[in-house]
């Protein structure tokens, strides 16, 4: 709180710049976790993200913005062991927006670590059918996933 009943956000939940411009969350919301992670303080970022997820800056970037915000979130989850909301977060952030890649691989991921290889291999398949272009590298080391996968399974 700040003064009588005015409440103040948090600086990286400001929804504008020093030039009085907007921005949107996801261009910082990303440094949230990246702080809270060098700190080892990773409950907080969960805590910042559902305040993040909670607020509309603006109508254009509400569904880029959750979305991201959500994907990120479930990184923390991931981080800290949570397996099964990581995976909430993830499919959450593909039904706000089919478009962020990475959130399959990171699926991927998480069902490797939870042993559910078919799962995993799932995710990564998909991942490789809609990768961008710029993604080559990355696609290149997912194929080579799939073959240790197929070997789980």
């Amino acid at each position: 709180m700040v003064g009588a009943g005015r409440f103040e956000l948090p600086t990286f939940l400001t929804p504008f710049g020093p030039d009085k411009r907007r921005r949107p969350l996801a261009s910082f919301s990303g440094k949230i976790i990246n702080q809270r992670s060098a700190q080892g303080k990773l409950d907080d970022a969960i805590s910042e993200y559902h305040s993040a997820l909670r607020l509309n800056f603006n109508p254009e970037e509400v569904t880029y913005n959750l979305a991201k915000a959500h994907s990120e979130r479930g990184d923390v989850y991931k981080k800290i062991g949570n397996l099964d909301a990581a995976i909430t977060e993830y499919k959450e952030t593909l039904k706000m927006n089919p478009d962020i890649v990475n959130t399959r691989y990171n699926l991927e991921n998480v069902y490797a670590k939870k042993g559910n290889y078919s799962e995993a291999l799932k995710w990564l398949q998909e991942f490789i059918d809609v990768a961008p272009a710029d993604y080559n590298s990355f696609v290149a080391q997912a194929k080579n996933n799939v073959a240790y996968l197929k070997t789980k399974l």
